[in-house]
């Protein structure tokens, strides 16, 4: 391997911070990262016929991996790009991103969020889930148009533990977080489940401290699952970033935000995890990002708690089916509905509104907070 330094077993694997062993064996990886990395980019830049950046982009990524290797046993709930992983996400961009298709809808409206910022407030974006690369089309075109921005996504830790994904992901600084689906298949082992609400707590507090004095961009995808067919069934546990930000010392705005597109760069394949291919099927695309007004998050709240009872259990029975009991999570249901009701609206072809495409939802959202 020409250009890196000699290999050994133990330096074959990438490893996260706090590695759950149960959870790392539901994982399909490569027993050896740097001879899968290699195999594969040769094959994905011959396809893109860009096979002469064959050694730069070995580079980058091995560079990357050696860099990974040396994160810290502890886990932090903070992941910060270092030099070595800051020219992956500017890899993806330039390989997969056919910037000059790409469409900024409204950007006055981030133009307004920009503002925000600049002024020490907080901002959530929340966004479709369509593709696991949802974030790239809508990074590459920010950056395009605004350069470099504190930007951090709230990223399931299944990226963590596939060691490729790990290390596409690891050019953006994120706050990874099991998600209820992956805490629930260790039913039967407390232990596990114990080490995976730990680390959750963990990546809280550590997005409080990194947004309590303002002027942060968080991206959160407040969809339980990818669907492709239009915007699904929300993911009440996913309300607690609005809720740990609205708690710091800064203002909290929500920014709903909608792309479509990627399945141009990252076809979204259901029942199958697309990230174990992901350079046999990553190929160059583009998408469009539409962009909403900024809300401040306590008058979306007031809106919330302006509609009655009756009419917020008939909200959550005709997204979720079934209305939860608990009242806090009931709450959280309902603002999770809300939001991506207000991403919904964004969607330029009727049918990708999903379950949020009918009169009821558009009576108890007024068209005038978004």
């Amino acid at each position: 391997m020409e250009g890196v330094t000699k290999i050994t077993e133990t330096q074959k694997i990438i490893e996260p911070s706090g590695l759950i062993k149960e959870f790392n064996a539901l994982g399909n990886h490569p027993k050896d990262i740097f001879e899968c990395i290699d195999t594969n980019i040769q094959d994905m830049l011959e396809r893109l016929g860009t096979p002469e950046k064959y050694q730069e982009v070995k580079q980058i990524l091995f560079n990357a991996i050696k860099a990974l290797q040396k994160r810290p046993k502890e886990f932090t709930g903070h992941y910060v790009p270092s030099n070595e992983t800051k020219p992956v996400l500017k890899f993806l961009i330039d390989s997969f991103v056919n910037l000059e298709k790409c469409n900024f809808f409204r950007k006055e409206n981030f133009d307004r969020a920009l503002k925000l910022i600049e002024e020490k407030n907080n901002v959530l974006i929340v966004q479709n889930h369509t593709s696991p690369m949802d974030a790239l089309v809508p990074l590459a075109i920010l950056e395009k148009n605004y350069g470099s921005l504190p930007i951090s996504l709230i990223m399931s830790q299944v990226f963590e533990y596939a060691r490729v994904t790990n290390l596409i992901t690891s050019g953006v600084e994120k706050f990874p977080v099991f998600q209820p689906k992956h805490i629930n298949k260790f039913r039967d082992k407390p232990e596990v489940i114990n080490e995976m609400s730990k680390q959750n707590v963990t990546s809280l507090i550590s997005l409080k401290n990194h947004t309590k004095e303002g002027g942060k961009i968080v991206f959160l995808y407040p969809e339980r699952d990818r669907n492709t067919n239009g915007i699904g069934v929300p993911e009440p546990a996913s309300m607690a970033i609005p809720e740990i930000m609205f708690k710091s010392n800064a203002n909290l705005y929500i920014l709903p935000t909608f792309v479509c597109g990627m399945e141009s760069i990252f076809p979204n394949s259901s029942g199958r995890n697309e990230m174990d291919d992901f350079f046999k099927i990553i190929k160059r695309g583009q998408g469009d990002f539409y962009c909403g007004e900024p809300i401040k998050y306590s008058d979306l709240m007031e809106q919330i708690e302006s509609i009655s009872e009756e009419d917020k259990s008939e909200l959550i029975k005709r997204i979720l089916t079934n209305v939860p009991e608990n009242d806090r999570l009931k709450e959280k249901a309902l603002i999770s509905i809300y939001l991506l009701s207000l991403i919904s609206r964004l969607s330029p072809n009727e049918k990708m509104k999903g379950l949020y495409n009918n009169d009821y939802v558009d009576n108890l959202i007024p068209k005038s907070i978004v």
